[in-house]
């Protein structure tokens, strides 16, 4: 049985942001992020706790091809994205 995925509004901020910010460097390259970000997401719903903690029960995992991670926590059988975040962004953990 997989996990649901629910992003937090300030996650949802986040993708917006990188998908313009990307779109606006060269058109295309946003569908890309979104890509990439929806094959992390498919795994997590797969099987999230194989990634590890980095503050409390909050995990992460890095993108491949983009320098973003995705912060999120698990709680029963959901995964709430908390940040989606430029590696030199600082996260805000809620």
């Amino acid at each position: 049985m997989s996990f649901q995925i629910i992003f937090q509004q300030e996650a949802l901020d986040d993708v917006q942001d990188g998908y313009s910010w990307y779109e606006d460097q060269l058109p295309g390259l946003g569908e890309d992020f979104l890509n990439e970000l929806n094959t992390i997401l498919e795994k997590l719903k797969q099987n999230p706790q194989y990634y590890g903690y980095i503050l409390d029960e909050f995990r992460d995992v890095r993108l491949k091809r983009f320098p973003y991670l995705v912060v999120f926590k698990i709680v029963n059988r959901k995964v709430f994205i908390n940040s989606v975040k430029h590696c030199k962004q600082r996260p805000k953990y809620k």
